[in-house]
């Protein structure tokens, strides 16, 4: 099963408008570095935002910055047919 992270913090201006290009991604799972640093770490976040589409622990997809909503849902129809 996919899963969607989006790597975030309250500080972050980009982070609040991927917020608005990915509302209503189903299964979106929000993680807030300044509450969850080690998450970070594990996932070697470089940059805020960063939007990762991994399957079990292997990282699939990965995106920083600000992006359109199409490049996510290409990549997910894309990573859904696996």
């Amino acid at each position: 099963m996919l899963k969607i992270m989006q790597f975030t913090a309250p500080w972050c201006q980009a982070c609040h408008q991927m917020d608005t290009v990915l509302a209503g991604l189903p299964g979106l799972q929000k993680i807030d570095l300044e509450q969850q640093p080690e998450a970070g770490a594990q996932y070697d976040i470089k940059s805020l935002p960063t939007v990762i589409i991994a399957e079990g622990a292997e990282i699939l997809w990965r995106r920083s910055g600000l992006f359109p909503r199409t490049e996510i849902d290409e990549a997910l129809k894309t990573y859904s047919r696996r």
